[in-house]
């Protein structure tokens, strides 16, 4: 919570020493000023302050936004366009939160923090003991897996966006990136859009 200057002012006057001549100069536009600039740059500095908590969450960061990003390798090899300022603060936080993972809860997370809704269907393969009308998967197919998206993720400007943005941008070249990225190496990946 920033102090403001005339608060700074009352506290800096009430460390003044007592007698008749600091009484006296009390009263002094002079020396009031001195007081008045000091109190100011208190107050300056007290509100920087607190933008630096703001600064030092990566959720609020604005002014420290690239020194973040340069610091978790960002922004991401999939992202080939320019990102909205909102798009890069979802990044930055989804890339300090990430703690890894494998599992189908994990991949719609990564999904999800990209701005994708997504579900995953996995495969295995057909044994004797399955139904009749099981699809007849063969050995290979327990290393696949299904990322079913919308055809196409529209992501539109928000009100607290930059002037400079576009007002919405689309496409899922990014999903496919990312989780390409993030598969396990001894699996196969395939989307399926709009199904």
């Amino acid at each position: 919570m920033a102090i403001k200057t005339q608060q700074y002012l009352t506290m800096l006057m009430a460390l003044m020493p007592r007698g008749l001549l600091w009484d006296d100069l009390q009263h002094d536009p002079d020396f009031i000023g001195l007081f008045e600039s000091t109190a100011e740059e208190l107050a300056i500095l007290h509100a920087r302050e607190d933008d630096l908590l703001d600064e030092a969450d990566p959720r609020t960061t604005y002014e420290m936004l690239n020194e973040w990003e340069a610091a978790y390798a960002l922004p991401d090899p999939c992202v080939d366009d320019v990102q909205t300022l909102q798009q890069r603060l979802a990044s930055l936080y989804a890339k300090v939160t990430n703690k890894g993972g494998q599992s189908i809860p994990y991949f719609i997370a990564i999904a999800e923090s990209i701005g994708y809704q997504v579900t995953i269907t996995e495969f295995s393969r057909w044994t004797v003991a399955d139904r009749v009308n099981k699809p007849l998967y063969g050995q290979s197919w327990q290393f696949a897996w299904q990322v079913n998206a919308p055809e196409e993720t529209i992501s539109y400007w928000r009100v607290n966006g930059r002037v400079d943005e576009p007002l919405a941008s689309w496409g899922n070249k990014r999903l496919e990136c990312t989780l390409h990225r993030l598969k396990p190496d001894h699996t196969t990946l395939i989307f399926s859009y709009g199904g």
